[in-house]
């Protein structure tokens, strides 16, 4: 998905939400992380606590998940487990977050995503938004032809 203001907005509202609903001062968003030194890889969470260790992507996407919007979610699952398996194997809190109802019944059904984020351990929450927000969500996901 092209990123939008309205996109960018709402994913600053959930990342607050989140971080007020998970009592972790330290969450911080959008951090550049080294995985590994010697190939000078990075990965930027949307969220992400070393005190909590905790690790996280947020969708801001409305509706049920178009191909494209699935394999961004695999390099999300795909991301977060990387970086557990470069901290030695430590056990982060590894979380998906989403903001539409649709989107949250799709990756906890009968698919292969939804099995990877069940046997992976990777926690799915649900945080709305106001229903303002959401028109607005619609509107640029529809001028990105992301909407049906």
């Amino acid at each position: 998905m092209s990123d939008s203001k309205v996109q960018r907005e709402a994913e600053e509202i959930i990342f607050e939400n989140l971080k007020s609903k998970l009592k972790c001062n330290d969450l911080q968003s959008n951090v550049r992380i080294l995985i590994s030194k010697e190939n000078s890889i990075w990965i930027c969470p949307d969220f992400y606590s070393e005190e909590k260790h905790i690790i996280g992507e947020i969708h801001t996407h409305l509706g049920k998940l178009k191909s494209a919007q699935l394999h961004k979610i695999e390099g999300d699952i795909l991301k977060m487990l990387l970086f557990e398996k470069c901290h030695n194997g430590e056990q982060y809190r590894k979380m998906i977050v989403v903001c539409d109802i649709e989107e949250y019944t799709q990756l906890s059904g009968n698919s292969f995503v939804a099995e990877a984020i069940r046997q992976f351990d990777i926690e799915l929450h649900y945080i709305p938004l106001e229903q303002t927000l959401i028109n607005e969500i619609k509107q640029a996901m529809q001028e990105q032809n992301l909407y049906h």
